[in-house]
């Protein structure tokens, strides 16, 4: 961290310039994500994030007394920072802790049970996805730029 301070020193001829930039979001108290005033958030539905912030506090919790001492702690070191994350994608912020959660919960994941559920909802996720393809399209009026 006090390298990338010290870039910014070299690069911009000030060492705290993060801090005077303006426009990024400084991650002061935890759980900041469920504020709906905020730019970032912009809505009260957020059961979805409580889901992702349950599954990764129960993982934190599963690793802790198993031989995977070091997947532990840094599950809980990313955990603890991204409670700290007031954007509406906590979702894709805390990513890195699901290979975790993986290891985790991997008997729950080769069980009977839950194929039997996973192949149960596949034609939802499939449509799930395709209906997020349809629906996500940048409106791009000229392609020259990009070709």
């Amino acid at each position: 961290l006090l390298l990338v301070f010290i870039l910014y020193y070299f690069q911009f001829g000030d060492f705290f310039a993060y801090f005077k930039s303006g426009d990024n979001i400084h991650l002061v108290f935890p759980y900041a994500i469920f504020n709906a005033s905020k730019s970032w958030v912009g809505t009260a539905w957020l059961e979805d994030v409580l889901f992702v912030f349950f599954i990764y506090i129960l993982t934190v919790i599963t690793l802790r007394n198993t031989k995977h001492r070091s997947f532990f702690y840094f599950s809980l070191v990313y955990l603890i920072a991204t409670t700290f994350v007031q954007h509406r994608d906590i979702s894709r912020y805390s990513l890195p802790l699901w290979p975790m959660a993986c290891i985790a919960f991997e008997s729950f994941f080769t069980s009977k049970k839950f194929k039997i559920a996973a192949m149960i909802l596949l034609p939802a996720i499939f449509l799930y996805a395709w209906n997020f393809f349809v629906q996500n399209v940048m409106p791009i009026g000229e392609w020259q730029p990009f070709l």
